[in-house]
């Protein structure tokens, strides 16, 4: 700017440069200018002599360039993602592991339950396998005594029919014959 055309060295119809404010960061830089002047030929010289100036063509239009901190702050978020990843799969493997480890002690308590569950299926067969035999040798001991009964007593009256009371040697052998007979005969009939 030149240096006598300040808002200090203007008389009061002459026209000025005023630089009204500037205003940056590392990012972006913006120049806020007072232009003055009561002639309007003279503002457009004035708008002229700007639009030539070598920083009006360089710094004219936008630029959007990627600044030290731009990029900086870009490689600090990707590494703090990358680390986050490397977290979040370690946090994955870890929880893989204990969804195995769980899973292995359920099988296992599983494995447990059924073994115990064959193992009283077994027991109770057993107990039902032992009752069965036992009923079955007291029904066969029941038929035995009342086949030895019946068998004794047909015998008895049979032999008194066709001997007489009195003759006790044929009574014995008959009663013998017959109970013999009486719990073959219930025993063929159970085992039926």
């Amino acid at each position: 700017l030149p240096k006598d055309e300040t808002p200090f060295d203007a008389e009061y119809d002459e026209g000025y440069w005023h630089l009204g404010s500037i205003e940056g960061s590392s990012e972006y830089a913006e120049l806020e200018m007072i232009l003055r002047e009561f002639d309007r030929d003279l503002l457009e010289n004035r708008d002229k002599e700007i639009k030539a100036s070598d920083l009006y063509l360089k710094y004219s239009k936008d630029v959007d360039r990627e600044s030290a901190y731009e990029i900086l702050n870009k490689k600090l978020e990707e590494a703090k993602e990358e680390t986050e990843n490397v977290t979040d799969n370690k946090a994955l493997e870890q929880l893989r592991k204990e969804e195995a480890k769980l899973a292995k002690e359920e099988e296992k308590r599983l494995k447990a339950e059924q073994k115990a569950l064959e193992k009283e299926i077994k027991e109770r067969e057993k107990a039902e396998a032992k009752k069965n035999k036992e009923l079955k040798t007291a029904i066969k001991n029941v038929a035995k005594s009342a086949g030895t009964t019946l068998g004794r007593e047909v015998s008895n009256a049979l032999t008194e029919t066709l001997f007489g009371s009195k003759n006790k040697t044929a009574k014995r052998i008959a009663g013998n014959l017959g109970s013999s007979l009486g719990r073959n005969i219930l025993g063929t009939l159970l085992k039926m």
